[in-house]
């Protein structure tokens, strides 16, 4: 097979792969106020734990962006899941 088929054969493929889905999920945030404050987040990513403290002031919507900012994007399908530590 010369180099410009492979080359075709090659760009084939890339054009049919599809991106896979990043899901991201927040446990335990609820509107109503009925939790206490949320001090931060918990996610394990590839076996190592980080947990990310909310900033004095800062809001839920805001905190929650930060934390999709901080933490690395995985290769490949994931679901990345932030357990909240709360102030009892």
């Amino acid at each position: 097979m010369n180099l410009k088929n492979r080359l075709a054969k090659l760009e084939s493929k890339n054009t049919a792969l599809k991106p896979k889905p990043i899901y991201i999920h927040f446990q335990g945030v609820r509107g109503d106020g009925s939790e206490p404050e949320l001090l931060g987040y918990e996610i394990a990513l590839r076996g190592k734990e980080t947990r990310i403290m909310r900033l004095a002031g800062e809001s839920v919507d805001d905190f929650q962006c930060r934390c999709k900012d901080i933490v690395p994007t995985p290769s490949g399908s994931h679901v990345l899941i932030f357990m909240p530590i709360h102030a009892w």
